[in-house]
């Protein structure tokens, strides 16, 4: 399975294409509509976007993967979380849960990571392995 958090499914298709490579087999799911983004009536105004996205991004995320069951999850990107989340401790919470949520899984899961944006500082993500299964990090651009 593959969370989109910043670009869309045909986008991804595309550069997969360009590249030779088959997406066939992998389950896409985008988890921001930019259609509903500009819709005033999705628009907060008595919460922080923090207070409600992040959970009810993070709830979408683990409907799917409760639903699919998959056996490895991409998430693109991490840096998509910070934003969200606005809040490096907010942040550090949502990352910690989902590694604690993902290590009782049978799910090996790859998390990719804008290395251009560096708040909060980047130990919090190279931190993230389990055993077993496994949740890593890794900044897109670094081996």
């Amino acid at each position: 399975m593959y969370v989109a958090l910043s670009e869309t499914e045909e986008e991804l298709r595309s550069v997969a294409h360009s590249h030779g490579w088959s997406l066939e087999g992998v389950d896409i799911r985008e988890m921001v509509s930019p259609e509903q983004a500009l819709d005033p009536q999705e628009q907060l105004t008595m919460f922080y976007p923090s207070e409600v996205e992040l959970s009810e991004t993070s709830r979408a995320i683990l409907s799917e993967v409760e639903r699919l069951r998959p056996t490895r999850v991409v998430f693109d990107s991490l840096s998509e979380f910070r934003l969200i989340a606005g809040q490096a401790l907010q942040y550090r919470r949502q990352v910690l849960a989902l590694k604690q949520y993902f290590a009782g899984q049978r799910c090996t899961v790859i998390v990719l990571d804008d290395s251009m944006i560096m708040d909060p500082p980047r130990e919090l993500t190279r931190s993230l392995s389990v055993t077993g299964p496994r949740f890593d990090s890794r900044s897109e651009g670094r081996s």
